[in-house]
């Protein structure tokens, strides 16, 4: 049972406990989960954008008001979803009712390898307002970020953050990580090697590789899309195989909040003890906050197969950057055998305005393959197909917020 809204006027529904709010955050993540007596926040999108920042601290503290935040999580160190956290830090608006901090910072995943014997040096990374582009950005983020929260006395850096850890602050409410594992932290170190040889060529005059552009797949038809099963390609980003996701059990509430991590490791999570689920034996839940902003690449059929669900969250904006969501994504989902007979709904954070193209539009994903006039309820917009639907919120500074 879930009671959809889309304005943060309220902070506490008794009649269903457990608020989860998907901010705004451009092409990042900033998400808030709040109940009577405990809250969490994860993430806060990038560095850059003063607008998405201040609307982001506006949102956070008109529903945190006068209570505390029990956790905060910075999931991995990519500017979309690491570089708020710096700004944030530098002001008490907010910060002061943090009580916690997740942060699993470059030194301290050096050190943690250190300490199991793998022979690894401790990494150096030079920091410099100066680094351009989305890794050397990463360097110095982090190392900035691990600067100011040793300052808060509220996060270990030795604490590292891995699969079956548990914060559980009160009966009732419980989050299990579920990535990253030791495996994903041994690739992002080596990754942050060879990146670290990367500045060193950087400082020397040398250029890497630019990236290839993305393509949108809003113009492809549903059933030009692979069906069940499917080849499947995993996500290659060290940096995101590094991802803090995790299993939220709030109440009677159950959701996966997957950050940008790589589905590999949340499967054998949750298939291994103490979770134990498979397709006879498959784990309900309330939602799914897609990983990496609904990319085809962070998402599977094995994952798929052992959960039962309706609803599927995504944080993206539609960017060129990127191209997120993917249309794949959330085919995917459609044309998988668990979820055939299911009314399906999909919950976006963002609306595309005008000024973007019609055909990548977030609410245009579904055109190619029916052309149907949106529902405008007072808080949000609904796009109603024959067994799913799109949702998003008609007040775009809120986000989208769901009541369970």
């Amino acid at each position: 049972m879930f009671g959809l809204k889309m304005n943060s006027n309220d902070y506490y529904n008794e009649n269903m406990p457990i608020k989860i709010q998907i901010l705004p955050a451009g092409e990042g993540d900033c998400a808030l989960i709040l109940s009577e007596k405990h809250n969490i926040l994860i993430d806060f999108g990038s560095e850059k954008g003063r607008y998405t920042y201040e609307n982001l601290k506006k949102q956070v503290n008109k529903s945190i008001q006068d209570n505390n935040i029990d956790l905060a999580i910075i999931t991995h160190s990519d500017d979309d979803h690491i570089g708020g956290f710096l700004t944030l830090l530098s002001e008490n608006a907010i910060t002061s009712k943090i009580q916690n901090y997740w942060f699993n910072s470059i030194s301290g995943v050096s050190k943690f390898l250190d300490k199991t014997d793998l022979g690894f040096p401790q990494l150096f990374v030079p920091i410099s307002p100066n680094d351009k582009g989305a890794t050397l950005s990463g360097f110095r983020q982090d190392n900035e970020l691990q600067q100011v929260l040793k300052n808060t006395g509220k996060w270990n850096a030795s604490e590292i953050i891995t699969n079956n850890k548990i914060f559980e602050p009160g009966s009732n409410f419980k989050l299990t990580v579920l990535s990253p594992n030791k495996d994903k932290l041994i690739n992002l170190y080596v990754h942050w090697v060879e990146e670290q040889k990367l500045y060193d060529s950087k400082m020397k005059g040398k250029k890497k590789s630019a990236k290839k552009p993305c393509v949108f797949d809003y113009y492809k038809k549903i059933n030009e899309f692979p069906s069940y099963p499917i080849t499947f390609i995993n996500d290659y980003s060290a940096v995101n195989g590094s991802s803090i996701a995790f299993l939220l059990e709030a109440e009677t509430t159950k959701g996966l909040f997957l950050g940008d991590s790589h589905i590999d490791v949340v499967y054998n999570s949750l298939i291994s003890k103490p979770h134990c689920y498979n397709k006879q034996n498959k784990l309900k839940l309330d939602f799914v906050k897609l990983s990496h902003h609904g990319s085809y690449n962070n998402l599977n059929d094995d994952l798929l197969d052992i959960i039962d669900c309706d609803n599927f969250i995504i944080s993206a904006n539609g960017n060129r950057k990127n191209c997120h969501p993917n249309k794949e994504t959330l085919v995917r989902i459609l044309k998988h055998p668990n979820f055939n007979n299911k009314a399906i709904n999909f919950y976006l954070n963002n609306i595309s305005d005008n000024t973007i193209e019609k055909e990548r539009r977030l609410q245009n994903i579904f055109l190619v393959d029916i052309d149907i006039q949106p529902i405008n309820h007072t808080d949000f917009i609904q796009y109603k197909y024959e067994n799913w639907n799109l949702f998003f919120p008609s007040q775009k500074e809120a986000g989208i917020i769901l009541y369970f």
